[in-house]
């Protein structure tokens, strides 16, 4: 029986890695996730947690397996972030040394400590 669960009976300090999800996987990984024929997308719930809850949803029913089920779109959406951040940190850097990909290996046209910036700016966003 596949029945959306609400998160209650889940313990509090628990609810949120199983209302969100984390993408750790590479870019080519998720690329072949967001194709349309990549499969279904889930989190499954660690076999522990399961247990913990199996008896809290419905009387005379055992929990034996849960998952959260994860948009595609959602992993499109985190392609086009990485792109975006990735474009936006290489243009900053043509503008700052617009010859900085025409330099010998090697050679340093724009100052660590200023990659360093540009970096945390566009690609962590300033945090």
């Amino acid at each position: 029986m596949r029945v959306p669960l609400r998160l209650g009976p889940v313990p509090a300090a628990l609810r949120k890695r199983h209302d969100t999800v984390e993408f750790r996987e590479g870019i080519a990984k998720l690329e072949e996730m967001a194709r349309p024929d990549g499969g279904e997308l889930i989190s499954r719930w660690s076999g522990d947690l399961v247990a913990s809850v199996a008896e809290k949803y419905y009387e005379g029913y055992t929990l034996l397996e849960a998952h959260m089920e994860i948009p595609r779109n959602a992993v499109v959406g985190v392609l086009d972030s990485v792109r975006n951040k990735a474009l936006k940190f290489a243009l900053e850097i043509e503008r700052v040394a617009p010859a900085a990909g025409e330099v010998s290996p090697g050679a340093k046209p724009v100052p660590d400590e200023r990659v360093s910036q540009i970096f945390n700016t566009y690609i962590m966003g300033g945090a």
